[in-house]
């Protein structure tokens, strides 16, 4: 009890509901999120004794300013009012650069909601402002008032001031009941029948339903912050008089309109067909209770349905029967029906409610103060949700719209985006109401405009018409020079190798093969490797790459699919491949002695960019590879685009170490002689060597290599010296970590790293990015490159905007001709071009991403790794990325996979970076800190390394099995003073009559409010447990630890405290 509270009179009263959620929000850190400010500035004379007085004269007058709330004895959450406490109003001098830090200082120190009065007063006088500059702030905790509240106060304030002036008593209506009348009323009110009609309603109007799950620009937190941040924008008085017009023919409300416009931003934004937005209502429902001041206001989570592609009128109607329903189901408490809608949910932040939408009714008389003018100002506010949409009434007729949001979410330029998204939305549903709400714009014309100019890379290049054409004039160029090596062997010039592929082309054309006809090789990497490809593209032929190290199941599989005319392989390799297939071995005496013998002229053959170049084969979601076929056109526009890119020429060394199956293994065999560079080929297998990697690269003074980020974190955690030649690294194949940049960075400084994107079946790869720090929470992949388009469209194939993620839709000359022997298939994933010409495809990667920074592509995962775990939406690489910011982890793969009762859990993958991965409890306590409870893995699972497929990326098919621990193992009894507690109060708090020290509070049916039962009756016996503790997932083992934890630290700052 505070020396104010001891020396008046205290009266006790019930809380009401919602001052216990209130409370409970301000025990888990909300902080200001939740004081309710009011600023004045002010131009005149204040009379600053009078203000005083007349502060005083409203605490007097309402009980509720003299009230705060604590825990009873009996461990139940009362309101403490005093008889009489002191008005405070601080005058503190300020300037207007410094009035924004001024305002903090008062809004932003918590209360302690047990010592009222729960308000905080400031008149802050400008001295550098026009003459009798102020602002009066007002600061009231939240449980004590509501925005209504405000306005009665502002408005009496007024009344008294002037009163006071004039030195006569102020003449305002008598009060008959007080805040504290109504939490009595409300206790007694809801019970019975009554609470149970309405209980029943939200049951069946909330059963399924989803948090909103908007695409974030930051990793949600483990605990929110409450930190918040705003952006504004007005609808004009014309555009709100249509929509008033509309909704009075279509039977409903200004306020409809504007949720049923939100809600179509939302749809449009996340994707979702079930959209649940939250709102305010004044929760007076008696005059009687206008001038009372106190918390009534209650929230209301209206589920908006968007399936089947409503029109905006047809969704209207929607909106109107949810409101309606809900407005007559309104006295139920928000706290009681998030438990109804969630009752699994952990914590007192209900996730269903994500986003609210106030119009504001609030009083709104102006204050009137004789000799001073007024005017409203924006006061400092919190965030209390993922989004808040404040909408109120401007004077010129119009609406004054501002959008709050959790600034340890979003950035502004995102939420000016959801806004502006609003006003796009209203505009074009009020001139066409039966148009689709997918139809409707979203974004203004300028900035459409913007996003389709980011998605074009520019004109291709048609400086060759296919890859023979460019090999020819590099050998006429270079002739003489060397054009590849074979570490640890030969050597051949630009001359050699095109007269060893002008000889092989025509034995190939002699012996069938025509223009278009499949030829494939399977040889290691090497010199005859080299000239059998340009001897397939000289002869008019599809270079089939079959990979030596894929299984021969697979090499099975991939030649019946493309049914080659001939493979070209090695006696050594020629037993791998099926025995009905037409393969020559190069190095069979009589074979090589054929091929010497033919005409070492050019062949003359003829091809142009449409025709095939290559088919790469890539794994198939049923397990049947499919054949991506490419063209040289595309081919050649993707290899102009790096070598400018990459800054190739004749003085550069490219290392080729991808095996042949892998995508990037084309572009790596070829632009570096078409370039004039010096192409060194790895030993077969060296890609897995990272000491030899190492070795090769001084070896040959490589400057210029390519690797898949999996592979590159094993080359980094190799010890070596600096590689002086090296002066460019490509990563593609799969995402390149921040983590992972930055280790390269350190490890390579000087060295360019580009970070490139896409898939085999547009040429391998239409974006790029150069790293540099610093490094954001993702690394971007870059825009799309000369010749190439990136879309971002939603399922309706539509533009999103800037910051929303959609799927990546690749298009222009880099665009396959689909998969050889799949129409079906290639139909599905090669759709018409909307935005090119007539008979123009994009690309359907399954990619999701985003735009970000002025054009700048943010890859955010496969659609197909989604997860959800606990009815959450899960992205892995979240998951990943906060795993490998722990110490002691280099990489990491995270799952999911049903445990033995059936249930999804995440399962991580590790590898440590000395060997040994940190102990389970060790990572859930440092992803607790930044992570969800759904998102911390419920198993972890170290490995030497990760097993990675034959093109280099992650294989998760052949991940082990999790080891999950017993899903029914004996009560563990307690074996201290403080699990005995602690279980015993879980037993009578649960009606469980066995209580292990290692079971899970809620797997035993525990919830939030059972959980500050546990708090409450633990606390009457004298153990105080850590409140985001026990409202986390824990067991008796577990809070006995904190409860020690807390005790030590308590110690440890007394002994602290002594010390000084």
């Amino acid at each position: 009890m505070t020396e104010q509270q001891a020396s008046a009179e205290v009266f006790v009263f019930p809380a009401s509901f919602g001052q216990e959620r209130l409370w409970l929000l301000h025990q888990m850190g909300s902080g200001a999120a939740y004081h309710v400010n009011g600023a004045l500035r002010m131009t005149g004379t204040v009379d600053v004794p009078v203000l005083r007085a007349a502060l005083q004269f409203l605490v007097d007058r309402h009980e509720v300013l003299r009230t705060g709330v604590e825990v009873g004895a009996d461990g139940v959450l009362t309101q403490v009012a005093l008889a009489a406490a002191v008005a405070p109003l601080s005058v503190v001098d300020t300037t207007r650069d410094g009035l924004d830090a001024a305002m903090s200082a008062v809004t932003g120190p918590e209360f302690d909601l047990a010592a009222p009065p729960l308000l905080r007063s400031a008149l802050l006088r400008v001295l550098d402002g026009e003459p009798g500059e102020c602002v009066l702030l007002l600061c009231v905790h939240h449980v004590v008032v509501d925005g209504w509240s405000l306005g009665v106060l502002v408005a009496e304030l007024g009344v008294v001031y002037a009163a006071l002036l004039e030195g006569r008593a102020p003449e305002l209506p008598e009060l008959d009941l007080q805040y504290a009348d109504f939490a009595v009323w409300q206790r007694g009110f809801l019970e019975g029948e009554v609470l149970a009609g309405q209980l029943a309603h939200w049951r069946r109007t909330l059963a399924g339903a989803k948090p909103l799950e908007l695409p974030t620009d930051h990793p949600r937190p483990a605990r929110s912050r409450y930190l918040g941040d705003s952006v504004s924008v007005d609808l004009d008085a014309g555009l709100v008089e249509r929509w008033a017009t509309v909704a009075e023919a279509e039977r409903a409300t200004l306020f409809m309109t504007l949720t049923a416009a939100w809600a179509v931003v939302l749809h449009r934004w996340s994707g979702q067909d079930d959209i649940v937005v939250g709102t305010p209502v004044a929760g007076r429902g008696s005059t009687e209770l206008d001038r009372v001041v106190g918390f009534f206001v209650n929230t209301l989570p209206l589920r908006v349905d968007l399936t089947g592609d409503p029109s905006f009128r047809q969704l209207l109607v929607r909106v109107r029967e949810v409101c309606l329903a809900a407005y007559a189901h309104q006295d139920v408490p928000f706290e009681r029906i998030s438990q109804e809608a969630d009752p699994d949910h952990q914590g007192p932040r209900p996730p269903l409610v994500r986003t609210m939408l106030a119009l504001d009714n609030t009083p709104g008389e102006p204050l009137r103060l004789p000799g001073v003018t007024v005017e409203r100002l924006p006061a400092p506010r919190g965030a209390r949700f993922d989004l808040g949409l404040d909408i109120a009434p401007a004077p010129d007729g119009g609406l004054s719209v501002i959008l709050d949001f959790d600034a340890e979410l979003f950035d502004r330029t995102t939420a000016t985006g959801l806004v502006t998204g609003l006003t796009e939305v209203l505009r074009g549903a009020v001139s066409d109401l039966d148009s689709p709400v997918w139809r409707l714009p979203v974004m203004p014309s300028p900035e459409s405009a913007l996003v389709l100019d980011w998605a074009s890379g520019g004109e291709p290049w048609h400086g060759f018409g296919s890859t023979v054409d460019w090999f020819t004039a590099a050998v006429d160029r270079w002739g003489d020079r060397v054009a590849v090596v074979a570490d640890e062997g030969d050597a051949l010039s630009f001359t050699e190798l095109d007269e060893r592929a002008n000889r092989l082309a025509w034995w190939l054309r002699r012996n069938g093969v025509e223009r278009g006809a499949k030829v494939g090789l399977c040889l290691d990497r090497g010199l005859d490797l080299q000239v059998a490809l340009w001897g397939a593209w000289k002869a008019g032929g599809v270079y089939l790459p079959l990979d030596p190290g894929a299984p021969p199941g697979r090499l099975a599989v991939m030649i019946a699919e493309a049914e080659p005319s001939v493979v070209l392989t090695s006696l050594a390799l020629r037993d791998r491949l099926p025995g009905a297939v037409n393969a020559i071995c190069l190095d069979d005496p009589a074979t090589a002695e054929k091929v010497a013998a033919e005409p070492v002229a050019r062949p003359g053959t003829v091809l142009g960019g449409g025709d095939p170049a290559y088919i790469l084969f890539t794994s198939g979601s049923t397990g049947v590879p499919k054949g991506a076929v490419n063209t040289h056109g595309g081919l050649v526009n993707r290899l102009r685009a790096f070598e400018e890119r990459l800054k190739l020429t004749e003085h550069d060394v490219a290392l080729a170490k991808t095996p042949l199956g892998f995508d990037v293994s084309v572009p790596e065999l070829v632009l570096p002689l078409l370039a004039g560079s010096r192409l060194v080929l790895a030993k077969p297998g060296g890609h897995r060597d990272p000491g030899y990697l190492h070795e090769v690269l001084d070896r040959h003074e490589v400057t210029n290599c390519h690797f898949v980020p999996l592979m590159l974190r094993v080359f980094l955690d190799q010890d070596f010296g600096p590689h002086p030649a090296l002066r460019v690294v490509t990563a593609s194949g799969e995402e390149l970590t921040p983590s992972l940049a930055a280790d390269f960075h350190r490890a390579l400084p000087g060295v360019r790293l580009v970070n490139a994107y896409g898939p085999a079946e547009v040429a391998v790869d239409v974006t790029a990015h150069e790293v540099t720090g610093p490094l954001g929470a993702r690394v971007p992949i870059g825009g799309p490159t000369p010749g190439a388009t990136a879309y971002v469209l939603d399922r309706w194939l539509s533009p999103v905007p800037p910051g929303v993620v959609g799927e990546l839709y690749l298009g222009g000359s880099q665009v396959g001709l689909g998969y050889v022997g799949r129409p079906g298939l290639t139909a599905a994933r090669f759709v018409p071009d909307p935005f090119g010409d007539k008979g123009s495809r994009l690309y359907r990667t399954g990619d999701r991403a985003r735009w970000i920074d002025g054009g700048l592509l943010e890859f955010r995962g496969r659609a197909d790794f989604q997860l959800k775990v606990r009815g959450q939406r899960v992205e892995p690489g979240e998951v990943e990325a906060a795993l490998r910011d722990c110490e002691g982890v280099a990489d990491a793969v995270v799952v999911a996979r049903p445990d033995p009762t059936g249930a999804v859990q995440l399962v991580a993958y590790l590898v440590g970076r000395d060997g040994e991965v940190p102990p389970a409890d060790r990572l859930r306590v440092l992803l607790a800190d930044r992570l969800t409870p759904a998102m911390v893995p419920a198993v972890f699972m170290a490995m030497e390394s990760l097993p990675n497929s034959v093109n280099g990326k992650v294989d998760r098919a052949a991940l082990p099995e999790p080891e999950f621990g017993r899903t029914e193992r004996a009560a563990v009894a307690p074996r201290t003073p403080t699990e005995s507690l602690l279980a015993r109060l879980w037993s009578e708090v649960l009606g469980v009559a066995e209580v292990g020290v290692q079971d899970d509070f809620y797997a035993l049916g525990g919830d939030s409010l059972r959980a500050m039962t546990v708090f409450q009756r633990a606390r009457h016996v004298g153990v105080e447990l850590p409140i985001p503790v026990i409202l986390g997932k824990h067991s008796v083992e577990e809070l006995a630890s904190a409860v020690l934890a807390g005790r030590a630290e308590g110690r440890t700052n007394q002994e602290r405290g002594a010390d000084r």
